[in-house]
């Protein structure tokens, strides 16, 4: 039971910050940034939204479609969207920077352990 509410405070969290990080991140944020480093930090959480947005489906979805059974291995994609999002970020600046790093790390390890469950 504190296990379950553990995990949704997490991706609760992650949810927020990545809703705050693409907020911080919009153009008259971070207008000190140059262009070209502007849509990298955008492309990270691009990629941390549509990391959570995946992961997401695939927790739940089982729970509502009974037919529905997820290969993990099929959706690895999104470790390596989680992955790019943290190297990406890297051309940020300030609490963008930090927020997508540490959401790209969290959904990293919610992927890893997802896949780890399902083995």
């Amino acid at each position: 039971m504190i296990d379950n509410i553990a995990y949704l405070f997490l991706l609760g969290a992650i949810t927020i910050s990545i809703i705050l990080a693409w907020r911080l991140s919009l153009a008259t944020k971070v207008s000190d940034l140059p262009v070209w480093r502007r849509r990298l930090l955008f492309a990270a959480v691009a990629g941390n939204a549509l990391s959570m947005a995946a992961f997401l489906v695939v927790s739940f979805g089982p729970r509502f479609a009974a037919n529905w059974r997820p290969d993990i291995h099929s959706y690895s994609l999104f470790l390596v969207i989680a992955l790019a999002s943290i190297l990406l970020a890297a051309f940020g600046t300030r609490a963008p920077r930090v927020l997508v790093i540490l959401n790209g790390l969290a959904l990293m390890w919610l992927w890893l352990d997802l896949a780890a469950s399902s083995l």
